[in-house]
């Protein structure tokens, strides 16, 4: 019997709005789940479904659509002795607070690393970020919670020569590059966090044309190296240079190879000898966005940060 105002309302409709909501409350299992406590207990069969628990279930409701910032959701009240009657919308509100399970209303603190190139290089340099959390569950739950983890560079300086010229142009236009939980695996092909839609892999900030995959996010991630963006360079000479970022995941690490290769000589000849040496001092940062906490509870643990550099 379908849970409308005329009908009979069941023990079995309590249930399977209770059945809903904890799947997206409660720890996570693949996409859903915010890792927290308190979950709604299920009504026997026969029983009676009190005014509290309805109160209950329509707070739990209420909070799950603060933390996404899903506007709209019931805020009807329940009291003990008031006529039974089906709550307009709860059921649309419910199916909206699923769909929209990836959304967060506002970020938390960051969590910061960085390295820097340490030696002059030509053909190709390496940073390799990693992003560690204490097990698979609350990697899973910080990005059901809506977080995200960016790469970016900073310009140090140190390098005046006209390659050290192209890549400051090329590492400012990189931008940021954020994963976000976003994907044809992840809660939906598209999050809206803090305000900002993000669609899989997604490039913010920066400028120029570039190759991203913009339908995979954290819940695509394999224990293989996957390619998921790619940038070349726009500066006269050297647009034969370029940077990526590849993708892996080891049941608790988020790791994140950006590499850049430096395959143009100052006559812009790709694979021809490469005639100068970058001399910029380039800084790779990592930043693991934390989701606030105002309406949830922290239950992804304190990640860890660390950028690595290598000339290989």
């Amino acid at each position: 019997m379908a849970y409308i105002a005329g009908n009979t309302i069941l023990d079995d409709h309590y249930n399977g709005f209770k059945t809903s909501l904890n799947s997206i409350w409660s720890t996570a299992s693949g996409n859903t789940g915010y890792g927290q406590g308190s979950a709604l207990s299920a009504v026997s069969a026969g029983s009676t479904v009190t005014a509290t628990q309805w109160e209950t279930l329509l707070s739990r409701l209420e909070t799950i659509g603060s933390h996404q910032a899903t506007t709209g959701v019931t805020n009807a009240t329940i009291s003990a002795g008031n006529t039974i009657s089906a709550i307009t919308d709860l059921s649309g509100d419910i199916a909206s607070v699923n769909t929209k399970r990836g959304n967060l209303h506002a970020h938390g603190a960051d969590i910061t690393a960085s390295s820097n190139n340490t030696t002059t290089w030509n053909t190709h340099t390496t940073f390799t970020a990693t992003a560690n959390f204490a097990n698979d569950t609350e990697a899973r739950e910080f990005y059901n919670c809506g977080g995200m983890i960016g790469v970016n560079f900073t310009n140090q300086g140190g390098g005046s020569g006209s390659k050290d010229t192209g890549w400051a142009n090329l590492i400012s236009a990189f931008g940021t590059v954020w994963l976000t939980s976003a994907g044809s695996s992840g809660p939906a092909t598209s999050v809206v966090l803090a305000g900002t839609t993000y669609q899989g892999c997604d490039k913010k900030g920066g400028s120029g044309s570039v190759t991203t995959e913009t339908n995979a996010g954290f819940f695509n991630l394999t224990g293989s190296w996957q390619q998921w963006f790619k940038q070349y360079d726009s500066t006269y000479l050297y647009t034969s240079n370029y940077i990526t970022c590849r993708y892996h995941y080891t049941s608790s690490n988020v790791v994140i190879e950006v590499k850049l290769f430096d395959n143009a000589n100052t006559s812009g000849n790709s694979g021809a000898t490469q005639d100068e040496t970058i001399n910029l001092n380039i800084q790779c940062n990592l930043t693991i966005r934390q989701p606030s906490t105002t309406y949830i509870a922290k239950s992804w643990g304190t990640p860890t940060a660390s950028v690595s550099y290598s000339d290989s």
